[in-house]
């Protein structure tokens, strides 16, 4: 006997259930060793029908990469396990809480708690400040992926797949469509109808069929369980009875030795009498033989255990049972070959047919029974995730239908909570059908199915929903219901819509109430009546005590009065940042320093508080928010750097919001991208990308002023300003045609230009002086450059220098933007205004140079020749920043600042020793923390191995 092993006893013989060799699989172990060897990493899909070794198979996998030193991450799921429940157990044991705080994981930590118990819990977040999570969730188990394999092999094996959730194998489908940065081996059956979603996971990743063993196959394995051989007619009866499958003939083998089927007669098994039993009968009469053959509380253990499910706790099995010491029942099942043990707490049969044989020995009236006394028994029980679906279903049986709904209803609860929205939907629906109308309990569930529905942008369904629950629901329940109607009306922006569900939602003076009424008023431009709205929804609020529609209505009168009052929009958004941070309404503080941010990057261009609040919406699990934040962060940059140095930055984020399946950010970053192609020589590569750009933007005014934007800079770096001029004023006229204030420095470079090629038309420095768009810093000073222009025609020099200075110290820290601007002062002639042309150039080129900005150095390069002035040498220092540096669009200087800081330098202190300005210091330091995506300034030491040699 084998130290350790359940044995199966009965007759006169024993026989060791043993973990054997792998018989008959070569091929298909090898072809998988393989596809785990393979680069890029990709997926395979194995199927097979029940029993036919698709586990033994991954096992067999598992202990040969074990063998290699490769960290396998091993999950499986089981019938009605929940969401995610296989891709936990794979990753719980090599994820543990402690490895939230890498650094490597940055944001995705907190988004990887709706998976990973222990670990940081999430803030609550709204339907608006999510993208769909379960891309949110692949993203992060990409990442954690990563993190968990750094520089080894390793491998992701899930099993039984077909009973999987949707949520699971949407997930899994993301991975699995080139995501994934690790092979993933996946089995699940082909001979029952899986999820609809299985069917996407399979095109996704290669197929491995595993087909019934044949005769001499079943020989080899019969006599690996019997431990000596078998006689060929039983072989011939083992083979016709389980049709091949591994499984059922190493159990049937089992049983004919235990039964004493099978006598040993020369070292070889033969049968003692005729063998005609067949499956599933044989095998359904050998269970239920083992069961009962088990004392009565331990056959009651078991019996209920089926009721339970695939795979269990212990202790829930015990609480259903009413059992205080199961140990030795559990026991006594396990040697009894009808549980397998995993970790410390699972239990799980030793196969889904196991289960349902036993299932199908009980009579009706025991299986009622039974379920009534189990009911009973869990009445008082502290249940989570999947025991209550589990109860649900077992109080449904019994007659308990609102038991049964309000234990979906709190399961629906726990899978909104943690981001399963399919899964969460499901379980309500399934509450819905067992609440009674127009009672309070269906009130509730179909709240919590809107939310659902909001969440997942289904409005249609939203709306459909509602008009099917409203009818005979108790007032209260009612208004509710329409609050959550008018809410996803509102988020789709339908402001009709939304007017009417508020309007039929009595009380109206709740600050919730309110607050949405403030946004419908917005939606529909009447500016007016949603400031009155929201500063009666901010009264509201604070005399109900709900700060989150206090900030929603803060929110509202912060953006409405950016433009106009810029002082009162700061103080509505501070107070609302400052109430959510009392109130831990993270979500809602992020939304509050994101837009103090754009104040702080419209006026003097600090960019501290937008950094911020993108950590902030990171670590919240609200990566669509902090994408746009990633991207206000370019937009920032090219105004500092320069769209060449920027460009590492807008392809990560338009990567991202291409795996977050978020269509608006990722045409917005390809158009960053496309510019940083243009400026930096790659034409055909911009061309493409703003082609792409053309083809995914949902807006065609921004879509026209791109093309009218390249086709003037194409005419002023041909050095013909009055063609750039006129191309410049097509893209302002597509941009007047918005309903949207859009202070882009497009306004200023046309105000700026067209004054510099017709001084004598002063119509587009008139219309930027009383423009919206003088809240982006760059168009101020455009206004002052462009009236320096002026002056300095009129012979006003000390004005026009005085303009100037003005100008360059708004754009301090801004050097791209300072010096492109200048750029566009210099006329036909040479004259700039109240400065040296040839000064400016060359300081554009020592730092445009380094920068990679190819088409602007050759425009410098041009003019300085077309004034006749000398051309200095091209500049070297791009060479001695490293490849991997300098694709980050790291430039000379900034490898001189990054050598300083990993040496403990301040930024005062850097100043010193370049011999630059402290603020100039502190640019050059935030740019290097935005082109590596670094955090704090301690990081960044973390490049300094690729300096060397």
């Amino acid at each position: 006997m084998l130290s350790g092993v359940p044995t199966l006893r009965g007759g006169l013989h024993t026989v060791a259930v043993m973990t054997t060799r792998l018989v008959g699989r070569t091929d298909e172990l090898s072809a998988l060793l393989a596809h785990t060897a393979s680069e890029p990493p990709g997926a395979v899909l194995v199927t097979g029908e029940a029993g036919v070794g698709k586990t033994r198979l991954l096992d067999e996998l598992a202990d040969r990469l074990r063998g290699a030193a490769a960290i396998v991450l091993r999950g499986s799921a089981v019938e009605g396990g929940g969401p995610y429940r296989p891709l936990v157990r794979a990753l719980v044991g090599a994820a543990p809480p402690s490895l939230a705080g890498s650094p490597s994981l940055g944001p995705h930590a907190a988004v990887l708690a709706r998976l990973l118990p222990g670990w940081p819990p999430l803030p609550p977040v709204r339907a608006a400040d999510l993208v769909d999570p379960v891309v949110v969730l692949g993203e992060a188990v990409r990442v954690l992926l990563q993190v968990i394999a750094g520089e080894r092999r390793a491998v992701l094996m899930l099993d039984d797949l077909h009973w999987a959730d949707r949520d699971t194998l949407d997930l899994l489908a993301y991975l699995c469509a080139g995501a994934a940065p690790v092979p993933l081996v996946l089995a699940a059956r082909d001979d029952e109808r899986g999820p609809a979603e299985l069917v996407t996971v399979g095109r996704h990743a290669g197929r491995q069929l595993l087909r019934p063993l044949d005769e001499a196959g079943v020989a080899v394995l019969a006599a690996e369980r019997a431990g000596a051989p078998v006689a060929p007619e039983t072989v011939a009866y083992l083979f016709a009875a389980s049709g091949g499958l591994p499984l059922l003939v190493a159990e049937l083998t089992a049983g004919l030795v235990q039964s004493g089927g099978l006598r040993r007669e020369g070292g070889v098994w033969r049968p003692d009498g005729p063998v005609q039993a067949r499956v599933p009968g044989a095998f359904t009469r050998l269970v239920a033989g083992r069961v009962r053959g088990l004392a009565t509380p331990v056959r009651v253990l078991v019996r209920t255990a089926a009721l339970l499910g695939d795979d269990l706790d212990w202790r829930f099995v015990a609480t259903a049972t009413a059992q205080d010491d199961p140990a030795a029942g559990l026991r006594a099942a396990v040697d009894a070959g009808l549980f397998r043990t995993g970790d410390t707490d699972a239990l799980r049969w030793r196969h889904a047919l196991t289960r349902a044989a036993v299932l199908e020995d009980l009579t009706p009236p025991e299986r009622a029974e039974l379920t009534r006394q189990t009911v009973s028994h869990l009445k008082d029980a502290a249940l989570t995730g999947a025991q209550r679906a589990v109860a649900a279903d077992l109080c449904a049986r019994a007659g308990e239908r609102s038991r049964a709904a309000g234990l979906l209803l709190d399961h629906g609860r726990e899978h909104l909570a943690a981001g399963a929205l399919v899964a969460a939907g499901d379980v309500l629906a399934s509450a819905a059908a067992f609440v009674d109308d127009g009672t309070e309990q269906a009130a509730e569930v179909a709240v919590e199915r809107l939310r659902v529905l909001g969440l997942r942008a289904l409005t249609d369904d939203a709306l459909a929903l509602g008009e099917q629950v409203l009818p005979g629901l108790p007032v209260d329940g009612a208004a509710r219901i329409r609050l959550q109607l008018a809410r996803a009306c509102v988020a789709a922006e339908r402001w009709e819509a939304a007017g009417l569900h508020l309007a039929a939602a009595a009380p109206a003076g709740s600050a919730e109430h309110l607050a949405l009424a403030a946004n419908v008023a917005l939606g529909r431009h009447d500016v007016d009546g949603a400031l009155r709205l929201a500063a009666d929804a901010v009264a509201a609020g604070r005399r109900e005590g709900t700060p989150e529609a206090v900030c929603e209505a803060l929110e509202i009168t912060g953006r409405v009065r950016r433009s106009s009052d810029a002082a009162a929009s700061r103080a509505a958004f501070t107070e609302a940042a400052r109430l959510a941070a009392e109130h831990r309404l993270v979500p809602w503080q992020v939304r509050a320093l994101a837009e103090l941010a754009t104040h702080d990057v419209y006026g003097a261009g600090d960019l501290g508080r937008l950094r911020e609040a993108r950590q902030l919406a990171a670590g919240a699990g609200m990566p669509g928010t902090a994408l746009i934040m990633e991207l206000q962060l370019v937009a920032a940059g090219t105004s500092i750097d320069g769209h060449v140095a920027t460009l590492p930055l807008a392809r990560r984020c338009a990567d991202t919001a291409t795996r977050l399946r978020l269509p608006g950010p990722a045409a917005h970053a390809l158009v960053f991208v496309a510019r940083g192609q243009y400026w930096g020589g790659d034409t055909a590569g911009a061309s493409a990308t703003l082609e792409e750009y053309l083809r995914q933007s949902p807006d065609p005014i921004a879509a026209e002023s791109a093309r009218a934007a390249y086709r003037c800079w194409d005419a002023w770096l041909s050095h013909d300003g009055r063609r750039a001029a006129g191309e410049l004023s097509r893209t302002v006229q597509a941009l007047r045609a918005s309903a949207v204030s859009r202070p882009a420095p497009l306004w200023g470079y046309w105000a700026l230009l067209s004054t510099v090629v017709h001084p004598d038309d002063p119509a587009p420095l008139a219309e930027l002086r009383g423009s919206d768009a003088l809240v982006q810093v760059a168009n101020r000073a455009a206004l002052q450059y462009g009236d320096a222009v002026l002056a300095a025609r009129a012979g006003a020099r000390e004005r026009s220098r005085g303009l100037v200075e003005a100008a360059d110290a708004s754009l301090a820290g801004h050097n791209h933007e300072r010096l492109f601007l200048r750029s566009l002062m210099i006329g036909p002639d040479g004259a700039a205004a109240a400065f040296d042309a040839e000064v400016l150039l060359r300081e554009a080129l020592t730092r445009w140079e380094p920068a990679g900005e190819v088409r602007l150095v050759r425009w410098c390069r041009e003019r300085l020749r077309m004034l006749g002035l000398p051309v200095p040498r091209p500049a070297r220092d791009r060479a001695t920043v490293p490849p991997r540096l300098r694709a980050l669009g790291v430039t000379g200087r900034e490898l001189e600042v990054l050598r300083l800081v990993a040496g403990g330098a301040t930024n005062v202190d850097i100043a010193a020793r370049l011999h630059v300005s402290t603020r100039t210091a502190e640019t050059h330091v935030s740019s290097l923390l935005a082109k590596t995506g670094s955090t704090a300034r301690a990081e960044l030491a973390g490049w300094l191995p690729v300096l060397a040699p």
